[in-house]
């Protein structure tokens, strides 16, 4: 299941048109995918992707938390609480629900067959926000501790959990 971000704190939906160029891309490469257009903005989206996965599906295997957003560089006595709000609600609250969510579903001992978990953390976590993105760094170190975290409680349910930590990303 492919799920766009889109939407603002508390909204609904992405940009479906995204979403299904990533569908299209993954089944051309002779993968299965289903779109699902929903904010990753806290614990409803989190939520809905990994529903949408079973009901696509049947149950879910893997997940890749990818969700994430940066704001403007800011001076850190100047990001507001609203800003910090957000970027925590998306790039660690929404990774965390929809750990929990499909976690529940992969574990053996609730029935599942293990899986795997990816989180999408970023080098910031370790250097601190370049160009002053304190409050992104801040949401990615604490998708670092998810991922120690999992690996070390979920191993023992069958499910795998790591991080990918790249550099700088140039997207829209």
């Amino acid at each position: 299941v492919v799920n766009d971000l889109g939407g603002g704190p508390g909204g609904g939906g992405g940009d479906a048109s995204v979403a299904q160029q990533a569908v299209d891309a993954l089944k051309a490469l002779g993968g299965e995918a289903a779109p699902e257009t929903s904010s990753m903005d806290g614990f409803e989206g989190g939520r809905r992707a990994v529903q949408a996965a079973i009901n696509a599906f049947g149950r879910i295997d893997l997940i890749f938390n990818n969700a994430g957003i940066v704001e403007k560089a800011s001076k850190f006595v100047d990001i507001p609480p609203d800003r910090l709000q957000r970027i925590l609600a998306i790039n660690t609250v929404g990774a965390f629900v929809a750990a929990q969510e499909a976690a529940r579903r992969m574990a053996k001992s609730r029935g599942g067959r293990g899986g795997v978990i990816v989180n999408m953390s970023s080098m910031a976590s370790k250097l601190g926000g370049s160009n002053e993105s304190t409050d992104y760094a801040t949401a990615k170190g604490a998708v670092d501790t998810l991922t120690i975290g999992l690996a070390k409680e979920l191993a023992p349910e069958g499910i795998r959990v790591n991080a990918v930590r790249p550099g700088l990303i140039d997207t829209d």
